[in-house]
């Protein structure tokens, strides 16, 4: 139940960082759940298979891959391009004939 709820904050949190950057959220919120939920099988098959170990432990092992993964991500996606910025930086429309007026 708590991993679903950090889910949906971090879905959400990606949201407004993709919405500013001018990207599609849907697509990157999916991207955030799907690599949650990936990191976190992947961790747990590790720690079951290199350390034999518990349940409880695998289960452990596999949030914290997940956390560790949704930080990664989350700070890939800060450095985004921003693609809401076209032509309106000033050093690109120097000779322009229309600011010239």
């Amino acid at each position: 139940m708590l991993e679903i709820i950090a889910l949906y904050f971090l879905a959400k949190r990606t949201r407004g960082i993709v919405e500013n950057k001018g990207y599609k959220p849907g697509k990157w919120q999916l991207y955030t759940v799907l690599i949650w939920i990936a990191s976190e099988f992947i961790g747990m098959m590790f720690s079951f298979a290199f350390f034999n170990s518990d349940t409880i432990i695998a289960v452990f092992s596999g949030l914290l891959t997940a956390i560790g993964t949704a930080i990664i991500f989350q700070k890939r996606i800060e450095n985004l391009p921003d693609i809401n910025t076209g032509n309106d930086d000033w050093l690109n429309n120097i000779g322009n004939d229309s600011n010239n007026s």
